[in-house]
C-alpha cells in the first residue's frame, strides 16, 4: 500500500454479484452475532471496470467491520444506487451500522494507514489499522473514492463507496 505496489486485474465486473459475494464470507460472523442485514440492490445487472479480489476485499472489509464494531443483535444496511451526479454515472454503495460510532476527533483520520480510534466503548476491538487504508486505496485505484460518516460514539457509522459505472460489458480494456 505505501510504495504503491498494489497491482490490478481489471475487467468489467458485475457490482451486485460481486457485494453478494462478499457479504457470503462475512454472513457467518453476523449469524453468530445475531445481527440483522438488510441489503437493497438494484435490479439491472451493474458493472465496473475492476479488480474482483480487490474489490471483495474492500466490500468484505467494510461488511465485517460493520458487524464487528456493532453489538450482538445490532443491524447493518447495505444499499446500492446508481448516481448521476458531478462525477458521472456511478454505483454508490452504503454500508451503514448502528454500532460504536466514530468520535468526531478520529472522523478525519480513519483512512490514514495504522490509525485506529480509541477505545471509547464497550464494544471497541482492535485492529491493525490496515483495513481502511486499503479500502480507500482500492476505490482510488477503480476511479472512485470512499466517504465516512458518523453522529460520534455510540452512533453507528456509514461508509460510502462510490465507483465510476461501466457503460457496457463488452468495453476493452488495458490491464495495469
Amino acid at each position: 500500500i505505501t510504495q504503491g505496489k498494489l497491482t490490478l486485474q481489471l475487467a468489467p465486473v458485475e457490482l451486485t454479484s460481486l457485494l453478494r459475494r462478499s457479504i457470503e464470507v462475512v454472513d457467518r460472523h453476523i449469524e453468530e452475532r445475531g445481527q440483522k442485514l438488510s441489503i437493497t440492490l438494484e435490479t439491472e445487472p451493474i458493472y465496473v471496470v475492476g479488480d474482483t479480489t480487490r474489490l471483495e476485499q474492500a466490500f468484505g472489509n467494510l461488511v465485517n467491520n460493520a458487524s464487528k464494531f456493532s453489538p450482538k443483535g445490532g443491524r447493518i444496511d447495505v444499499r446500492v444506487h446508481i448516481d448521476h451526479g458531478e462525477h458521472g454515472a456511478e454505483v454508490v454503495v452504503h454500508i451503514k451500522d448502528k454500532g460504536v460510532g466514530i468520535d468526531p476527533s478520529t472522523l478525519p483520520h480513519v483512512f490514514d494507514l495504522f490509525r485506529q480510534g480509541a477505545a471509547t466503548s464497550p464494544h471497541h476491538v482492535s485492529g491493525l489499522g490496515v483495513g481502511l487504508a486499503l479500502v480507500r486505496r482500492i476505490a482510488e485505484l477503480h476511479g472512485g473514492r470512499v466517504n465516512v460518516s458518523s453522529a460520534g460514539t455510540d452512533q453507528g457509522s456509514e461508509f460510502v463507496v462510490s465507483l465510476p459505472v461501466l457503460a457496457t460489458a463488452d468495453t476493452e480494456l488495458t490491464h495495469h
